[in-house]
């Protein structure tokens, strides 16, 4: 196929699995993972997977894993040296939704397997999930000193942006009182506070505003 068919491929499909949550499109999905991951065969099948698809089958994948799926995945991830493969698989065991594995995927963001340049993806991935988002960030809060030692100055200073995925002045609040204490040891913090706590509020403000009109508008 041509490039544009490619790309309107994955679009398609993308919204098919994501907004549309179409449960035969995600079986598919979860079909091309296992085949590209070499579930049923010797080994890694990349060329099973259109290249404009193995991200996204990988999260639907990592999405709907259970616990014996998700050690299969961390072992391929672990020796894995492909940089590509490797962030396929990091991105299916951050999407992790099951509460228990989920835990398991914020727990990697502290643990050895990951790079310098991988460890905080998993974090960022729980938050933006939406039935994960609140647990994700309550395990933010209670290792952020952690963090804060682990991490340069110059990466620590992104975690503000982590509360962008939320949208009231109460979640503005909570990231204000968590972060600002602690800008001296973030390089940029305050500019990336700034920029979060505005993009909080704009939500908020937008929310608030047009809420009423779109319940008018969908009520029965």
């Amino acid at each position: 196929d041509d490039p544009e068919r490619r790309l309107l491929r994955e679009r398609v499909m993308g919204a098919m699995v994501g907004v549309g949550q179409d449960a035969k499109t995600r079986k598919r999905a979860r079909e091309l993972a296992a085949k590209y991951l070499g579930v049923d065969a010797a080994g890694l099948q990349r060329d099973a997977v259109d290249p404009n698809l193995a991200g996204l089958v990988m999260y639907v994948y990592g999405e709907e894993a259970n616990a014996k799926d998700f050690d299969a995945l961390l072992y391929r991830f672990d020796n894995a040296r492909d940089e590509v493969v490797r962030g396929h698989m990091l991105m299916a065991l951050g999407a992790a939704r099951q509460p228990d594995v989920a835990a398991r995927a914020r727990e990697l963001v502290l643990h050895p397997v990951l790079k310098a340049n991988e460890g905080m993806q998993p974090l960022q991935l729980q938050l933006h999930g939406t039935e994960t988002r609140r647990d994700a960030w309550a395990w933010l809060v209670e290792h952020i000193d952690e963090l804060m030692e682990m991490l340069p100055p110059r990466r620590a200073g992104w975690l503000p942006s982590a509360a962008t995925v939320f949208c009231s002045e109460a979640d503005a609040a909570a990231t204000d009182a968590l972060f600002r204490p602690r800008l001296q040891q973030m390089a940029g913090g305050k500019r990336e506070l700034d920029k979060a706590l505005e993009e909080i509020r704009t939500c908020a403000a937008l929310r608030q505003a047009q809420t009423p009109s779109i319940q008018a508008r969908f009520k029965p």
